[in-house]
């Protein structure tokens, strides 16, 4: 019996994973100054907004944003407070 044949490549790669294997990334870092520059942004953008999502999401501010809508939380048909 012989050996399975070694499975084709798609003519065009449908799924996203494909997509990506055949994105020619070599290329691009060589060739497109833009696509360098993003990655070197994302690098450097990274520190600041872990920073700012640490910020946002520490447990003292989200009690003090449960408060602010627990008071804005009603119904139409409550009465007015003052």
């Amino acid at each position: 019996m012989a050996p399975p044949a070694p499975p084709k490549e798609f003519v065009y790669p449908y799924s996203t994973m494909a997509q990506l294997r055949a994105w020619p990334f070599k290329w691009y870092w060589k060739n497109a100054r833009m696509f360098r520059f993003q990655i070197y942004g994302y690098i450097a953008a990274f520190p600041f907004i872990y920073k700012i999502h640490k910020a946002v999401h520490s447990p003292g501010n989200v009690e003090e944003w449960k408060q602010r809508r627990a008071a804005r939380e009603h119904t139409h048909f409550d009465t007015p407070c003052e």
